[in-house]
């Protein structure tokens, strides 16, 4: 038991690191509201990872974080933390794996039974030429995150052969409910002023301060599921505070929380979240997947007559936060084609700010933020 335990925790790094990563990419390429999964992003790769040979399985475990792990011990372990996810009770977390086949494509009996043994993977082969195969896979995405994710894809490309989509969904109420909202300026990092809607409660919270930054967490009536906010003094803006920061300087964070008592004041806010990653993953070690010519999924199907390369990962994500609690959802999709007394503090989150949602147990990153602008 306690090698799995062992074996769990190095896996949440991995899904973190590779997150973290990620995002830090998204912030520098664009600075706007940002809400991705890291979790379903990672998951969905590493089916797609189980299809890699040779330098193109290489490139998966360089970029994923995951040079300490053969693949077989990789299927096991994500096979006993979707168990252990699932069956948590207070919150409601669904995570559903797809594999979406073009009908006429030969794949590999290994390939579909890994994806049913280790990821529940859910397997259709379709007619891609019958455009009722677009409203199929894009009902199951639907389904899967609640109707909050309503479409994935617009139409399926001539040489597309293969969809592995990963849909998940979270939704939990707080421990302790906010009250008394009323309406205030956030101040954007360029100092204008936007009004909008905050909400605030007292009481005893898992806190952490220092010379660069207030961070709060507030915990799901489930209290192994929590929300992590993180707000950069003000002098310090939120774009240089993501890219300054390591990943051993966020676990340091996490382990330096302390209950204190206090007074926390957020937002109510809603994001929509939608992006192409083929160039922030080509960025993070995996450009040999994208290629036709040099890609490797063999362990899918055959190289020959044609190769098989990703053409695209799509992301797409949802969030809202409310006084009663916090609704989350996200769908990424793979698309492979042919080729003392204590002070009180106060916590004003009245500008832009970073935040996560995390299985704490583990700390597995299950979504991750920044906001720039509430809307």
């Amino acid at each position: 038991m306690i090698f799995i335990i062992f074996f769990l925790l190095n896996f949440s790094d991995a899904n973190n690191q590779f997150g973290l990563k990620l995002f830090q990419s998204l912030i520098s390429e664009k600075k706007e509201n940002t809400f991705i999964s890291p979790f379903s992003i990672f998951e969905a790769l590493l089916i797609t990872y189980n299809g890699a040979e040779g330098k193109t399985a290489e490139a998966f475990k360089k970029s994923l974080f995951l040079k300490d792990f053969s693949l077989d011990s990789i299927n096991k372990i994500n096979k006993n933390l979707l168990k252990n996810l699932k069956k948590e009770k207070a919150i409601i977390l669904k995570i559903a794996n797809g594999l979406f086949l073009r009908k006429e494509i030969k794949v590999k009996k290994d390939f579909l039974s890994i994806n049913k043994n280790y990821y529940e993977s859910e397997i259709k082969r379709l007619d891609f030429n019958d455009r009722k195969a677009v409203a199929i896979i894009n009902n199951w995405v639907k389904e899967k995150t609640q109707g909050k994710i309503e479409k994935i894809i617009d139409k399926i490309k001539p040489l597309v052969v293969l969809y592995i989509i990963n849909g998940i969904y979270f939704q939990g109420l707080w421990q302790k409910k906010f009250e008394n909202t009323f309406e205030d300026n956030f101040i954007l990092e360029d100092k204008s002023k936007k009004k909008t809607i905050f909400m605030r409660k007292e009481g005893e919270f898992l806190y952490y301060e220092d010379e660069n930054l207030q961070a709060i967490y507030l915990p799901y009536k489930n209290e192994k599921f929590g929300f992590y906010i993180f707000l950069p003094k003000e002098d310090y803006p939120l774009t240089k505070f993501i890219s300054d920061l390591s990943y051993a300087d966020l676990k340091r964070y996490l382990s330096a929380f302390s209950k204190k008592e206090g007074e926390i004041i957020i937002p109510k806010f809603k994001l929509e979240y939608e992006k192409v990653l083929n160039e922030i993953l080509k960025n993070l070690n995996l450009s040999i997947a994208f290629e036709p010519r040099e890609a490797d999924f063999s362990k899918i199907a055959n190289r020959k007559p044609q190769n098989l390369y990703i053409s695209e990962v799509k992301h797409k994500s949802y969030l809202e936060v409310t006084e009663e609690g916090t609704e989350a959802a996200a769908a990424t999709s793979v698309e492979i084609s042919l080729t003392a007394v204590r002070e009180r503090f106060k916590m004003f989150v009245n500008r832009p700010f970073l935040f996560l949602i995390a299985e704490k147990e583990n700390n597995l990153f299950l979504f991750l933020g920044a906001l720039f602008q509430p809307n």
